[in-house]
């Protein structure tokens, strides 16, 4: 499909590890999956927001995002948030959509656990929905509403990006505006189980995330990756931990349990996405070493 206007994202030195791909996911997924390119995540999108060479700094920040990572609804209110979702890796234009969404079982969303599954029950939702980071009165400095904001986006940044430094700027960027990096989720998908990719914002939009958007929109942009962009990235996570158990969060633990750190690729999970685009059998979101 033809790109708005393609964006740069590499620098001089990186060759092609980042393409965008713009318009519906249905269309657009299949073309980077023929590439043998990855969808971006939330957490790679933060890092290079960050980190990327100066040339190209602007384009990973003013540009939204569809991401890997997904929002999957139960359909009666609670939330299930994957990262690295291998479902998206599908769509194509034969997928079964309900309202612009991925559709699924009950039974399959109720199977979904792992390190990577963050369980949010319907009251969780409510309580996340349009919180963010607010500028403190008397310091300046941004922070979170609640404990709430801050473990969801340690958990979709994985515990690799420093989200101070990733607020901060994002405040420079977002001039006048009091909240930074709402959460929203789709608050209308009552009746059916479905997913969603999360969508994250540009910075001059508040670098929000968005678990409503349509999956068909023909404004959709993924930003595929190269497989050697996610081995030399997982290299660089040296200070990683491994969580053993599924993370649940229900009303009352929400705002309690420490969130452990999360790790992005490493070269066993590369291999397990390669075998997701070859079509192998792959099971779950869970048994990637298998």
């Amino acid at each position: 499909m033809a790109l708005e206007s393609e964006l740069q994202l590499n620098g001089k030195d990186e060759g092609e590890l980042h393409r965008s791909f713009y318009g519906s996911l249905l269309e657009t997924m299949p073309e980077l999956r023929a590439e043998d390119r990855l969808p971006a995540s939330m957490a790679y999108v933060m890092k290079r927001r960050l980190h990327a060479p100066a040339e190209v700094l602007p384009a990973w920040r003013e540009n939204y995002v569809f991401t890997a990572d997904s929002a999957k609804y139960d359909g009666k209110g609670a939330v299930k948030i994957v990262l690295d979702d291998p479902a998206l890796l599908t769509l194509n234009l034969r997928s079964y959509l309900n309202d612009g969404a991925l559709g699924h079982t009950l039974q399959d969303w109720e199977n979904l656990s792992g390190k990577k599954v963050l369980y949010l029950s319907k009251d969780a939702v409510l309580d996340l929905q349009g919180k963010g980071y607010v500028k403190e009165e008397y310091s300046g400095k941004y922070i979170p509403q609640s404990s709430d904001v801050e473990k969801f986006w340690n958990f979709v940044s994985r515990g690799e990006v420093d989200i101070d430094e990733y607020v901060k700027m994002v405040g420079k960027a977002a001039k006048g505006n009091l909240k930074l990096m709402r959460i929203s989720f789709d608050l209308d998908t009552s009746t059916t189980s479905v997913g969603r990719s999360l969508v994250l914002g540009r910075f001059g939009g508040c670098s929000s995330a968005y678990g409503n958007y349509y999956l068909d929109s023909g404004v959709g942009r993924l930003v595929g990756v190269a497989p050697e962009a996610q081995v030399s990235d997982a290299q660089m996570s040296e200070t990683l931990v491994r969580q053993e158990e599924p993370l649940v969060i229900t009303p009352e633990n929400f705002d309690r349990n420490p969130l452990p750190g999360q790790r992005i690729f490493d070269p066993s999970e590369l291999e397990y996405a390669r075998r997701l685009l070859d079509g192998a059998p792959s099971g779950n979101v869970t048994d990637w070493k298998r």
